[in-house]
């Protein structure tokens, strides 16, 4: 437990202590969403396909340029800053990377929906429907959930509950499944190991299963606390401005947190 909340610590200083980097690397943040943002801004048209592909290549390379200048101020490893291919390769390899978990963060998600119960109930209330007489046709969705039973509603809501309880601890260890992935492809600079499931389970035993769990919780919960704070900033402050702070220090953090938590484990 000390561990960990030791690398928690350090890795929260993490943005402050390399404020020069973490400063650059927000402003990078900043000039992807302007540079987004006035790509969406442009008109629909024969050329769509065209502006959606080099908005795409802009934006990897700017995030090659963002993991390049966090993994040298984290690891203290020599980096490239500007160089184009490699920072496009770079951003490229991150995205697959990151896709890759969400994408399975979100079938799991599917699949938990099964077992608590909400698929079920939602047949339930689509059963009740279609054998009810309703005499308008038009009924709101608030309308119609008064219709229902009280067993169904109840049923319904304990139902989501769970399963929304059971989808945010799942989507918080997927997470960390995908920074573990990232920690790997920083040292490996192979897709393939930062998406293979025995690389990933590998790391958390070397960190220990008990400690790995602690981690992510301290971790999640620094990460619920920033997300609320900044969201709260957003109706007084620019929110381009305060949603590139929080990419910045997110990136910082969560690299530091993953690399230390995998240094510390590996030394003891």
């Amino acid at each position: 437990m000390k561990m960990t909340a030791e690398v928690i610590g350090e890795s929260f200083k993490t943005p402050f202590i390399e404020y020069k980097h973490f400063i650059a690397v927000t402003v990078i943040a900043l000039m992807c969403e302007l540079i987004t943002e006035e790509f969406l801004s442009l008109p629909v048209g024969r050329w769509t396909l065209l502006i959606i592909a080099v908005n795409s290549m802009v934006t990897l390379i700017l995030l090659g340029i963002m993991l390049g200048i966090v993994t040298r101020a984290v690891y203290r490893k020599e980096v490239e800053y500007f160089n184009i291919a490699e920072n496009f390769m770079e951003g490229l390899k991150e995205y697959i990377v990151t896709m890759f978990w969400m994408i399975l963060t979100f079938a799991v998600s599917l699949f938990i929906a099964v077992p608590t119960g909400v698929y079920s109930n939602i047949l339930n209330i689509y059963n009740h429907i279609s054998t009810s007489d309703f005499v308008d046709a038009a009924l709101t969705v608030s309308q119609l959930s008064e219709d229902l039973p009280i067993d169904i509603q109840f049923d319904l809501a304990h139902s989501f509950q769970a399963n929304i309880l059971i989808s945010v601890f799942v989507f918080m260890i997927f997470t960390s499944f995908a920074f573990l992935g990232k920690a790997i492809l920083i040292e490996s600079a192979s897709i393939k190991d930062a998406m293979d499931l025995r690389n990933i389970f590998g790391s958390v035993r070397k960190i220990g299963y008990v400690r790995y769990l602690i981690f992510v919780i301290l971790w999640g919960s620094v990460l619920i606390i920033l997300f609320n704070v900044l969201w709260s900033l957003e109706f007084v402050l620019a929110g381009s401005l305060i949603s590139s702070v929080l990419e910045a220090f997110f990136l910082f953090f969560s690299t530091s947190s993953f690399y230390l938590i995998l240094k510390k484990s590996t030394n003891n």
